[in-house]
């Protein structure tokens, strides 16, 4: 009785050795590759997924943080040591990313009033002239710039019922009264004409 068990679980055993060995030639996959290639995937998916901005609600995620902290955008694109960007707003809420005299990118932005601050502290809308690049003309209403030395020019402006202050290298500054914010910007380390001044 002991012989023919161990003879069934022989045969079994060489069954399925035999089982495995007929499935491999027929170009099949074991678990443990499998396993590699969907690991495989998942990185790939990974960073795609992190290297191209996800929509919502129509804009990017990454064009939503341009006005909470636009340097940190600015240091996302590539020479940005090397290179001037600068954003154009138009009053239609779209925007174009202009570098070297190229626009490479279409945004969309709300449309927000830029200001100059005056030496008498009054603010007055930030004149801009019309403007050719490449195919597209328009007018800015508002320009948010970053030089190759990696800093921001100050900028200030006004979307609906908000003032908000463009600082060099800190995050946006959001004022309910114009009053408030010109005081925090004579606060700051900055001369005048450095600050968002009239020039």
């Amino acid at each position: 009785m002991q012989k023919i068990l161990h003879c069934n679980r022989v045969n079994v055993t060489e069954h399925h050795h035999s089982l495995k060995i007929r499935y491999l030639g027929g170009k099949g996959f074991t678990l443990v590759e499998l396993l590699i290639v969907i690991l495989i995937m998942g990185l790939v998916y990974a960073l795609s997924f992190n290297a191209i901005p996800t929509m919502k609600n129509g804009n990017t995620e990454a064009e939503d943080t341009i006005f909470e902290n636009p340097l940190a955008y600015f240091r996302t694109l590539p020479g940005y040591l090397h290179k001037s960007y600068e954003i154009d707003g138009l009053d239609d809420g779209t925007a174009y990313l202009i570098t070297e005299g190229r626009i490479i990118r279409k945004l969309e932005l709300p449309p927000m009033q830029m200001y100059t601050l005056n030496p008498d502290e009054t603010l007055s809308p930030t004149p801009f002239t019309h403007r050719k690049v490449g195919t597209e003309e328009f007018r800015p209403l508002f320009v948010l710039r970053c030089t190759s030395n990696g800093l921001m020019e100050p900028a200030i402006m006004q979307y609906k019922e908000k003032w908000y202050y463009f600082h060099p290298f800190l995050p946006v500054q959001s004022f309910d009264d114009p009053e408030a914010m010109i005081a925090s910007i004579r606060q700051t380390a900055y001369l005048p004409d450095k600050a968002g001044y009239a020039r």
